[in-house]
């Protein structure tokens, strides 16, 4: 009895090789076990990711130097604050432009160019948004002292940049 079973498996098998290394059948018995209404995770995008690098980048500036209160009085908070707000502004820049001038050919530096575009607005609102919340802080906008119309300077000065392209 045993041996019977094994012949029918060693028919079946025989007989069905040629049909999946024809590819044909294959197919059909996959599209029954796969789901149909599988939802497809949408990968992130280049754009996305490089705006990730540069979101992460801005979460370190907003650890290392804070954003500082109303009743902040030095100005050495301040000018730090605006010292790493210009960095994270030089390393969004240089990052992006750089990526579009590497791309090999003019078709995929235009390419590159409108993927990246928006990840660059992106980053000239928040950077103003944060600077403007600087230029709010009375220590900026009474200028004081010369230390404190330095810094006041300085954050006109980068709010300036990130309005250009």
């Amino acid at each position: 009895m045993k041996h019977h079973w094994f012949k029918a498996f060693v028919l079946v098998c025989l007989a069905t090789s040629p049909a999946f290394a024809r590819g044909d059948v294959g197919e059909r018995t996959l599209a029954a076990i796969a789901p149909m209404n599988a939802p497809q995770a949408d990968a992130p995008t280049f754009a996305d990711r490089i705006g990730a690098i540069i979101g992460m980048r801005m979460q370190m500036v907003d650890r290392l130097a804070p954003q500082p209160t109303a009743e902040c009085l030095d100005p050495q908070v301040v000018a730090r604050r605006v010292a790493a707000l210009e960095e994270l502004d030089s390393f969004a820049r240089i990052t992006i432009n750089g990526l579009i001038d590497a791309a090999p050919t003019s078709e995929l530096k235009t390419e590159t160019s409108e993927q990246l575009t928006p990840v660059l607005l992106r980053h000239r609102q928040d950077l103003t948004a944060a600077l403007y919340n600087l230029m709010e802080l009375p220590l900026v906008r009474e200028k004081g002292t010369p230390a404190a119309a330095k810094v006041a300077d300085e954050v006109v000065r980068l709010a300036d940049q990130a309005a250009r392209p």
